[in-house]
Parts: structure tokens; sequence; C-alpha cells
């Protein structure tokens, strides 16, 4: 019988290849909210910046429960995903230096512009937080290609 879910070597190579994944989080009714995060992936746990004044900061103090998507692939065959739910916990000191240092690696010359306006220098100035996705339960991970039998 094959398996679409990946082994955790293709988990970790899929997860340190992709740029963008998509952070749910929880508003006050309970409503999901789904945003698109740069992240960087360290001791194979998902971790994020945000502005300290950014709504998701909020709702993270208010609920933590989150879930974190990272897809990819157009055709059917390719698709591709990790999902990972659990719980977001702040990372200070020496840890949040070693989550900035990482995502400035993984996204150098690709951030905010030097010339832009002021108010959006202004908006990305704001403090910055940092946060660890802690999984609480089995992730969902699929590679369709695996279901595709080669041809002879």
């Amino acid at each position: 019988r094959m398996s679409v879910r990946m082994t955790a070597a293709e988990r970790e190579t899929f997860l340190e290849q992709a740029d963008t994944g998509v952070l749910a989080t929880l508003r006050r009714d309970g409503s999901p909210i789904a945003l698109p995060m740069w992240f960087v992936m360290i001791d194979g746990d998902v971790h994020i910046r945000t502005r300290a004044s950014a709504r998701k900061v909020g709702r993270i103090a208010r609920d933590g429960r989150a879930c974190f998507v990272v897809d990819s692939g157009a055709a059917w065959v390719d698709l591709r995903s990790v999902a990972i739910s659990g719980t977001m916990v702040e990372v200070t000191g020496d840890a949040a230096t070693a989550v900035e240092d990482a995502l400035n690696v993984k996204y150098r010359g690709r951030g905010v512009p030097d010339e832009v306006p002021t108010a959006t220098s202004a908006h990305y100035a704001d403090e910055t937080m940092y946060y660890r996705l802690v999984p609480e339960r089995r992730e969902l991970t699929w590679d369709n290609s695996k279901l595709v039998r080669p041809t002879a």
C-alpha cells in the first residue's frame, strides 16, 4: 500500500526549502484567521517574527492555539504539504536572537526596501516579537508524487 505521508527527512527538507507558510490563529470570537508568514525551522520547529503591535500578538496572548501550513505544487501530482497544529510560545533572549539571525540569513535582500513611504518605514520599525510553534498532535504531511508509479 502506497502512502503519501512524508518521511521525517522529506518533511525537514521541504520545510527548509519553503519560503512562506500560512499561520492560522483564533480571533476573539473563535473564528480562524490565516495569514502568510516568513519562517525558519530551528530544532525541527517553526519560528516566526512579527511586530509587537500586530493583531496576531493579541490573538496569540488570548489563545495560543495555531496551525501552520506550508504547501507547494500546481498540478495534482506535485501537491505537497505540511500542516502543524500546536501552541505558539513567545521566544526571548538568546533564542530570539537565533531566530532573528536565521530569518536574516534566509531572507537576505528580500525584506522591506530602503525606498518606501515614511509610514511604511514607521510601520516596520515597531518592536519585534518572536514565536515558536510547539506541535501538539501528529502533523499532517503529504506528497502526491508518491502515488504515481513510474512508467517503464
